[in-house]
């Protein structure tokens, strides 16, 4: 299978988006077989337009190009449809679209086993899902080859959009939360996939516990910082860097002394990891008003 880099393709598709306004979203009558045997679109109306006509046949349309994710040893034109589907149902406000593409992605991701294919699946879900995704994507968190990109799902979902891009579609880089540059004001986010994540870390679910708890600091969730903290003197060092980052960008002042005992006892990356970590608890705290460490 032919494996796209989807941010690449979703970047240059939603830059068109943001300057065109649609002329023409009216569905063609062609049946699936033909948009895919059919030239590439040359225009964003033209893809519009296919993507209107695939949706309007309904799931199982949709169903079929991610069957054949499987299927076709060439898939991508299969893939470039789905990833055009998920910048179109996203804009907008075509609810009743992307209801009907979330739930169609979501039963060809359980019905699938082929994780390549499943973690096409997810990015999707990353770009289009909502709330309702979080349920899918949450017993991934169990899988050891996909916790990572259903962990990097549910942060992005979890994650708000700037007031900047309110009402565009927008590509996951711009979506998820980057928690070096968050408002001063900003608190804890409070949604369905940080609980999702939190639950894992807390029986043992998740196969990748870095992820996890990466995801977890990046959505500064509160409620999981006991949990994170069990997690600061792993053996694992990727699991134990993880952790004391999160508990950094949570503002967890306990954390203070450790990562000065790790500044002044270490030397090369370990130092600037801990150093860096040691200046955004320190601006952490700082927006909290407890600039004490």
């Amino acid at each position: 299978m032919t494996k796209l880099p989807i941010l690449a393709i979703l970047l240059s598709l939603i830059a068109g988006l943001n300057g065109l306004a649609i002329a023409d979203d009216t569905p063609t009558t062609q049946p699936l077989e033909h948009i895919l045997a059919a030239q590439p679109p040359q225009t964003f109306q033209q893809e519009h337009a296919h993507c209107a006509a695939i949706l309007q046949q309904g799931p199982d349309a949709i169903l079929s190009l991610c069957r054949m994710l499987d299927q076709t040893e060439n898939d991508a034109r299969q893939r470039t449809l789905l990833q055009s589907l998920a910048v179109y149902v996203a804009c907008n406000d075509r609810t009743p679209q992307r209801t009907l593409f979330i739930q169609a992605i979501a039963d060809a991701l359980n019905s699938s086993s082929n994780k390549q294919t499943q973690t096409f699946l997810i990015e999707l879900l990353q770009w289009a899902g909502d709330d309702r995704s979080v349920k899918v994507l949450s017993p991934f968190l169990n899988d050891e080859y996909l916790c990572g990109p259903a962990a990097r799902a549910l942060t992005t979902l979890a994650s708000p959009i700037p007031s900047t891009f309110q009402g565009q579609a927008q590509p996951s880089s711009q979506r998820q939360a980057q928690p070096s540059f968050r408002g001063e004001a900003e608190e804890s986010i409070p949604s369905p996939a940080a609980d999702a994540l939190t639950s894992a870390l807390a029986h043992s679910h998740a196969a990748d516990k870095a992820a996890v708890i990466i995801a977890l600091g990046t959505l500064r969730a509160e409620k999981a910082t006991d949990l994170i903290a069990r997690h600061a003197q792993h053996p694992d060092p990727a699991i134990r860097q993880s952790a004391l980052w999160a508990l950094a960008n949570l503002g967890c002042e306990p954390i203070g002394p450790t990562l000065f005992e790790q500044i002044t006892g270490t030397a090369g990356y370990p130092q600037a990891q801990a150093g860096a970590n040691y200046l955004l608890l320190a601006q952490r705290l700082t927006q909290k008003g407890q600039a004490h460490t």
